[in-house]
């Protein structure tokens, strides 16, 4: 049995007035002969995309299960539970060549995706994600390179790619914005810009990151704070809240 459902975590409209939708689905899987202690009847949860007009109609659809493996995700999560958030994509954006970028938070991944096949053009991610394709130049620290359980991954104007880090794998774990150079012909990516906060933040859930038209980054770390900093990584603005329910 499978069931799909509107996913949250992002719409977009795409350069050519289309929508681009992100669906959450469940799917009964047998994981007992993929993992140790895999349930016959495990309940994957897993994304898939549409492209409807203002009409509805719907010209592409894509599923990410015939693109990958269920092993392809961290060893954060457990591949013997009953239900399994398997891939968990929170972002999706159009390069200029018309390709998508998404980001599936529970593989540390990045991945270009073609939409004239569906299949994966690169698969990028940091030192727990399983089919990393590229090579950190200079984002390494305490033996971890690169990004873990990202969020709201962003193309700028530049080409460079811009997300939020949750950090989630790393250790010690702390969140951070990081913007990123990257050849897809060499397979290299270069740290240009990134933001923590002093002390550090760790937010192993939720949060964002947006360039703002004049320059500054506006980062929500969704644990009481918003920041706008500027590119020398001054604050221009802060605001601090409450989360307590009124």
């Amino acid at each position: 049995p499978t069931n799909k459902n509107l996913d949250f975590h992002d719409v977009e409209v795409l350069s050519n007035g289309h929508y681009l939708l992100l669906l959450s689905e469940t799917v009964e899987m047998d994981l007992s002969n993929i993992v140790d202690g895999g349930n016959t009847n495990a309940e994957i949860i897993a994304n898939s995309s549409v492209e409807p007009d203002r009409t509805g109609q719907i010209y592409l659809q894509w599923n990410i299960l015939d693109h990958i493996q269920v092993t392809d995700i961290t060893d954060y999560y457990y591949l013997d539970r009953k239900s399994i958030d398997l891939t968990h994509i929170n972002s999706m954006v159009e390069d200029v060549d018309g390709n998508i970028i998404i980001s599936i938070r529970h593989f540390d991944e990045i991945a270009k995706i073609s939409k004239s096949t569906g299949n994966f053009i690169w698969r990028m991610g940091g030192t727990k994600c399983k089919n990393n394709q590229f090579t950190f130049v200079n984002d390494t620290i305490d033996g971890f390179f690169g990004f873990s359980h990202q969020h709201s991954v962003t193309i700028l104007e530049n080409g460079n790619l811009l997300m939020f880090d949750n950090g989630n794998m790393k250790e010690p774990q702390y969140s951070r914005a990081v913007e990123y150079s990257f050849d897809e012909n060499n397979k290299t990516i270069t740290k240009v810009w990134e933001y923590r906060a002093t002390p550090d933040i760790y937010q192993g859930l939720m949060g964002s990151v947006q360039r703002l038209p004049n320059g500054n980054t506006l980062i929500n770390w969704t644990q009481n704070k918003i920041l706008e900093v500027k590119p020398d990584k001054s604050i221009a603005f802060e605001m601090n809240f409450s989360n307590a329910m009124v």
